[in-house]
């Protein structure tokens, strides 16, 4: 995970984390659970997604690990924006939050 701080779209500072999910290719996959919108994904051997979060300002970031999956809680206050891209295909993945 990485965070870096900037100006962007002429509204100030901006707080940009960049979360990578990935899922090694000799290693069983995992479930993603995206909340609080419940959305789910299935994180194939190889499959990898970047997730960046762009917000106004610092929000906490959960990631919940169990047995066998991944409970992934973005921030929920203030203005957020999230992209999600499936480096595989280079397509964004629009449905999970």
């Amino acid at each position: 995970m990485s965070n870096k701080q900037g100006k962007a779209d002429g509204l100030g500072q901006r707080h940009v984390t960049v979360v990578q999910l990935q899922a090694a290719q000799d290693a069983p996959g995992f479930t993603t659970f995206f909340e609080p919108e419940g959305g789910e994904r299935f994180i194939a051997p190889g499959d990898h997604l970047t997730v960046t979060f762009d917000t106004a300002e610092a929000q906490e970031i959960h990631l919940v690990m169990y047995k066998g999956g991944l409970a992934f809680w973005r921030p929920t206050s203030g203005d957020v924006r999230v992209a999600i891209v499936d480096q595989r295909s280079g397509e964004e993945v629009t449905h999970l939050w």
